[in-house]
């Protein structure tokens, strides 16, 4: 097989790969649908000051544990030999393999999440725009800030307040657990999520080592990556958060970032590569 790209070959393993797997799709969409719902319903029935602080970390760890799930389910799949000899075995090239796996897994995710969320946010926003608040109630909503007029989860200023850390990892998130598929063979999801606390506590660790090293400084306990310093009083009875200028250093992890996005991406195509021998 011709292993260049070519746009013919690859819409028609991508209109096979939707005919085969209308039902399992159409599951999982229901499935984030019904999590979505679930989590909506318990979320705005707060105050508006309290449901626009929560509303991007909802998103994100149902987009994160949906998105995760989701990588993890369509790639494994590749274990299972009939669905791997049905897959590996059409007229396309590995690039065309690998680039519907990454369309679907990664873009097409994102999309239908990002649609669902917002019509479901909508509906909220709605709601909690034109409910009827009883006098105690806004009496609670005066003690915590005022009424405050939701807009769309995108316009929101408390995704200002997103530190670095969260947008780097989301930008690697594709990439590394599409590698982490293709590398373990078996407990994969468990594996995966063990494999993530464990590097998170590595870098975290190491950084605070290497910041400590070069400051001088004792007093600090944590230091994670592009996140502001915790240090300790010299009595030990109060902590700050002290944001540390690191513009070469951010540089570098924002290369690092890039790298590891990139070779993990390489490492998913020769472990493709690999399957199909």
């Amino acid at each position: 097989m011709n292993q260049t790209f070519s746009f013919t070959r690859f819409t028609r393993i991508l209109r096979k790969y939707f005919t085969d797997n209308r039902g399992q799709l159409l599951a999982n969409l229901g499935l984030l649908i019904g999590v979505l719902v679930a989590v909506t319903i318990f979320l705005y029935r707060s105050y508006p000051r309290e449901i626009d602080d929560m509303r991007y970390k909802i998103m994100l760890v149902v987009g994160w544990g949906g998105w995760y799930i989701f990588i993890m389910q369509q790639i494994t799949a590749l274990n299972e030999k009939q669905r791997a000899i049905n897959y590996l075995m059409q007229p396309a090239s590995a690039l065309e393999k690998i680039t519907l796996l990454w369309l679907i897994s990664g873009v097409g995710f994102l999309v239908v999440f990002f649609a669902v969320y917002t019509l479901i946010d909508a509906i909220g926003i709605g709601f909690v725009n034109n409910r009827n608040w009883t006098p105690e109630q806004l009496n609670q909503i005066r003690r915590i800030g005022g009424l405050l007029e939701l807009k769309p989860w995108y316009a929101s200023k408390a995704l200002v307040n997103i530190p670095v850390t969260i947008w780097v990892f989301t930008a690697i998130f594709h990439a590394v657990y599409m590698m982490l598929s293709f590398m373990l063979r078996r407990y994969t999801i468990a594996l995966g999520v063990v494999l993530t606390l464990a590097i998170a506590i590595f870098t975290t660790l190491l950084n605070t080592s290497l910041i400590e090293f070069f400051t001088g400084n004792s007093t600090i306990r944590t230091a994670g990556l592009f996140s502001p310093v915790l240090l300790e009083s010299p009595d030990q009875t109060s902590w700050r958060l002290l944001d540390l200028p690191q513009p070469i250093g951010n540089q570098i992890r924002y290369l690092v970032a890039g790298l590891v996005a990139v070779l993990s991406y390489i490492t998913a195509y020769v472990g493709l590569k690999e399957r199909e021998v």
